[in-house]
């Protein structure tokens, strides 16, 4: 039996709380190929949760390892005795094959997403991480991961051998700056702190209009200046950034909530819905109206 049907065999003894809100919870499988699973850090699963109490999940014997992110809310991982508060920038890795259980606070909602992976070097990775941090990592201003998740949301359900190599280099740079993270925060210091308001701006106003134009007054920057600082810090544009905020957000709602394109379209600060298709569609590979197909399709 390969890797991946090992681990759906094991997936499907996963332990659900009966309560309605709960059963909808369950990680799409994904079937790499025969080179990824001998070769590459590799995805067996993936899940994206937008919970509500209660909410109750039990895991063990999963031959895999797992990055958990919290993107909005708090929930708790019990793990080895101890238990883990996860709250919003912070991501869990651990070994699956232990008993955990992620359970929702009570008043809260917690929206997160869940990467089950493995692969030759993983174990490598693992045993680094622990060596040097806890289970839970509470990433900087600076981190990339937030990035490399997105681009991994888009490329993880293509099986590829190029989609495939992408998706073992995100791992790779995802685990490698969790085991480097002290580092990266110690630089978060240096980055000018005009750049880290405009973060925290894009991050919270993303539903206004912001152009480049508008930063340039407001930071009293020149267009050309701002790119390069925010590129050199964030590796990435500041506009390039925005989109990404808005299309992290529409996909949350897509799934969460039943409002129409046109309204999470609206929300998020686009008031040309076939623009916000279009882009939609680019950052993601599918519709808006598919991608809620598609989740919809895994949760049942």
């Amino acid at each position: 039996m390969n890797d991946s049907h090992s681990f759906s065999a094991q997936l499907n003894t996963l332990y659900l709380d009966p309560l309605p809100n709960n059963t909808q919870y369950l990680p799409v499988r994904l079937s790499p190929s025969q080179t990824a699973q001998k070769h590459l850090l590799h995805i067996l699963a993936y899940g994206e949760m937008s919970a509500v109490p209660p909410f109750f999940c039990s895991i063990s014997g999963l031959s895999s390892y797992c990055l958990l992110y919290t993107i909005k809310g708090e929930g708790t991982l019990h793990i080895n005795g101890n238990n883990y508060l996860l709250t919003p920038h912070e991501i869990a890795f651990y070994y699956c094959n232990t008993k955990h259980e992620l359970k929702i606070n009570e008043h809260h909602t917690w929206n997160f997403q869940q990467y089950f992976f493995n692969g030759p070097s993983a174990g490598i990775y693992y045993s680094e991480y622990h060596s040097k941090h806890s289970i839970v990592t509470d990433i900087s201003a600076l981190s990339h991961i937030p990035h490399y998740m997105d681009e991994l949301n888009i490329n993880y359900n293509r099986n590829d051998l190029t989609s495939e190599l992408i998706t073992a280099m995100l791992l790779t740079n995802i685990t490698t700056e969790l085991i480097t993270e002290d580092h990266a925060a110690s630089t978060s210091s240096s980055i000018p702190t005009y750049l880290l308001k405009m973060k925290q701006q894009l991050e919270t106003n993303f539903h206004q209009d912001i152009s480049l134009d508008e930063l340039a007054n407001q930071y009293n920057r020149s267009k050309y200046r701002i790119i390069r600082d925010y590129t050199t810090y964030f590796h990435d544009t500041p506009i390039n950034y925005l989109i990404s905020c808005r299309m992290r957000v529409a996909k949350e709602l897509l799934i969460s909530t039943d409002l129409s394109v046109t309204l999470i379209s609206y929300h998020v600060g686009i008031e040309n819905v076939t623009h916000f298709i279009n882009l939609f569609k680019k950052t993601t590979g599918v519709t808006p109206l598919n991608f809620r197909k598609e989740h919809q399709l895994h949760s049942n």
